[in-house]
């Protein structure tokens, strides 16, 4: 026995289509109200001259062509088609035998490899393996992935067998195909207060129309999500069944409930609009300096005065849609993260302080925290702190800092400043 006894060839499981050979045929009465139809129909000599319904009723009953060439009978799939990140990939392997030979002990093993390396056994029945094989004769087995990465992909079978002859041979064969992406995702995000609004565009970028069926955001804890605005459910509506007027009443329920489903055309789009909290942090007040209400308050100020929405992590999105003929796809995002925020100065002074206090009376100092070179309005903030001398002579105030409450990043220092008190 010479050559390669087995052949492997890959056929793919893809969803059918319907069967369609010739498209809807209508006539001019057709168009025409009932009364007027009917008129046209009983002064028409034509063999086709029933009704739209009984022409269609004729094909179902016949097989003819007089109304429409749908007639429900679903087709396989002529190609292999195009595989896309989330969905299902399936596939019918055929092992055939070649050669004029039967052999024995056949084992066969299907490896999945990316272009990143990762291999995922499909298929392995070498220790179990067929026991013969004749000449002619074929083994038919499916196999099944979840495509979760982009970029080309290597099917491998591998096949372990022995010859009428006694001798043992090692056989394999390699399919590829390219894992497209069927979304484009975009995102932006916008810090308001102490919320973030997550913006996310969907564009469907396959050759057919998508049905969404959930949009969801798992926030990165400490966030919590809700969605507030975009097209699309997790529960479809229901159809409507109320009578009256109205716009939906008019366009029959079946329009109106079309009309609300969350579908995305070939190379359509649809945009969500999530808003994300968080519990709020606790206060930090400036380091070595007052304590109380008037450190809060400076806190709070230049809290407001930077702005600096905290960076990192804010989650991932799951999308669950189907296909033209029911089939399931889920796609997850990468992890979405707020940028990182530029560097922005600040300086920290001393706007006012009394040249003098009393012991035991209490005083006022006043800081300023300013944004450098920075001109817009209220890009500087005064702070009041309420002090109390609790010694006589010369003294010096503790070192006040500017920092973040978030992260604790430090903007500014402040170097003690001198004071004397007078004992009376």
């Amino acid at each position: 026995m010479s050559g390669d006894a087995l052949v492997f060839t890959l056929a793919r499981l893809g969803p059918p289509a319907l069967s369609s050979a010739e498209h809807f045929r209508l006539l001019p009465r057709d168009l025409l109200p009932d009364g007027a139809a009917s008129a046209a129909e009983s002064s028409s000599a034509t063999p086709d001259a029933g009704g739209f319904a009984g022409r269609v009723l004729g094909d179902l009953g016949s097989g003819g062509g007089l109304g429409g060439g749908s007639n429900g009978v679903l087709k396989l799939p002529q190609a292999f088609g195009a595989v896309y990140l989330g969905q299902s990939f399936a596939g019918l392997i055929t092992a055939a035998n070649c050669s004029d030979g039967a052999i024995t002990a056949v084992g066969i093993k299907v490896e999945l490899s990316t272009e990143r390396g990762r291999a995922a056994l499909l298929y392995d029945s070498t220790s179990q393996p067929l026991p013969k094989l004749e000449a002619g004769q074929r083994h038919d087995f499916t196999v099944k992935h979840d495509v979760k990465e982009l970029g080309a992909h290597s099917l491998v079978c591998s096949a372990t067998y022995v010859t009428r002859d006694g001798e043992r041979r090692v056989q394999g064969q390699a399919f590829s195909f390219t894992a497209a992406n069927p979304l484009v995702v975009r995102t932006k995000q916008r810090t308001v207060g102490d919320a973030v609004l997550l913006e996310a565009s969907l564009e469907n970028a396959t050759r057919a129309p998508m049905l969404l069926d959930a949009i969801t955001f798992f926030p990165s804890a400490p966030w919590a999500t809700e969605r507030i605005g975009g097209g699309g459910a997790a529960t479809l509506p229901p159809p409507s069944t109320a009578a009256g007027g109205g716009a939906d009443a008019e366009a029959g329920p079946l329009s109106a409930y079309i009309a609300a489903l969350p579908l995305i055309p070939e190379g359509g789009s649809s945009a969500f609009l999530f808003r994300l909290t968080r519990p709020p942090s606790g206060v930090l007040g400036p380091t070595g300096a007052a304590s109380g209400a008037g450190a809060a308050r400076a806190a709070a100020a230049a809290v407001a005065l930077l702005g600096d929405p905290p960076a990192g992590p804010l989650g991932r999105m799951e999308i669950k849609w189907r296909g033209p003929m029911g089939e399931v796809a889920r796609l997850q995002t990468q992890q979405i993260s707020l940028p990182p925020q530029p560097t922005r100065e600040a300086s920290l002074a001393l706007a006012r302080l009394p040249p003098r206090a009393v012991l035991g009376e209490p005083f006022s100092a006043v800081l300023r925290a300013a944004l450098v070179d920075e001109l817009a309005p209220r890009a500087a903030v005064e702070v009041r702190l309420q002090l109390r001398a609790l010694s006589a002579g010369q003294l010096a105030l503790p070192a006040l800092a500017l920092s973040n409450e978030r992260d604790g990043r430090l903007y500014a220092t402040l170097p003690p400043a001198e004071l004397f008190v007078d004992s009376c």
